[in-house]
């Protein structure tokens, strides 16, 4: 149960993150509120994934896939940069990410 909630953090995270950078685009509050929301359901579900699978593993898997999804949204749906060395830094994070849950 702690993995999907584990989920359910990293892609209110990035979903509340997308909102945050539509309400820069286009000032609309209704994606500065669902931010917010989102942000809030976020750290509830975090709360959760704490409670069974421990505090170090859920805020690195956490930290580390968000990271590389909003880059990678970034640069997709945002015409944002994406360089051989952000690739190659994504990509060590996300070693790292799979180093910690493979530890554990």
């Amino acid at each position: 149960m702690g993995w999907i909630y584990l989920f359910l953090v990293i892609v209110t995270n990035v979903m509340a993150v997308v909102s945050f950078k539509l309400y820069s685009l286009q000032a609309n509050s209704f994606f500065f509120y669902l931010g917010y929301a989102l942000t809030g359901i976020c750290y509830f579900c975090l709360s959760l994934s704490i409670k069974h699978l421990g505090m170090t593993l859920p805020y690195v898997v956490w930290s580390g896939a968000a990271i590389v999804l909003v880059a990678i949204l970034g640069f997709v749906f945002f015409d944002e940069s994406m360089s051989a060395m952000k690739i190659i830094f994504a990509s060590l994070i996300l070693v790292g990410v799979v180093g910690m849950v493979v530890s554990e």
